[in-house]
């Protein structure tokens, strides 16, 4: 989705165009934190910045348009949790419902 790689660079040196990919596909590869397990507290800072600036630059819807792969469910970089960090970036006023352990927003799809 990201066109100008060079801005992106600039502005978000973590993300990383797909080697050999259309540029529709960009990498965050997440640094581990100080317990060697990635670091979620990075994820929370740079990801949701992210999805804002793709939506901001090329009009996207981001529930129906982005797609975030992980190779992981569980984990700080698993999707689970960047799910919850999703939730919070894209649908942080939903009336909210928890089902065995997981919270659920009206408007979460």
């Amino acid at each position: 989705m990201l066109q100008d790689q060079d801005r992106t660079d600039a502005i978000f040196p973590d993300v990383k165009k797909g080697q050999g990919i259309e540029a529709d596909s960009y990498f965050m590869e997440v640094p581990k934190g100080p317990e060697g397990k990635d670091d979620l507290e990075w994820i929370k800072a740079k990801l949701p910045p992210v999805i804002q600036r793709i939506v901001a630059k090329h009009a996207v819807d981001p529930i129906r348009d982005i797609q975030i792969l992980t190779p992981m469910r569980i984990g700080p970089a698993g999707s689970i949790e960047f799910n919850k960090v999703l939730q919070e970036t894209l649908n942080p006023h939903g009336k909210e419902v928890a089902v065995k352990g997981h919270k659920f927003r009206t408007g979460d799809v």
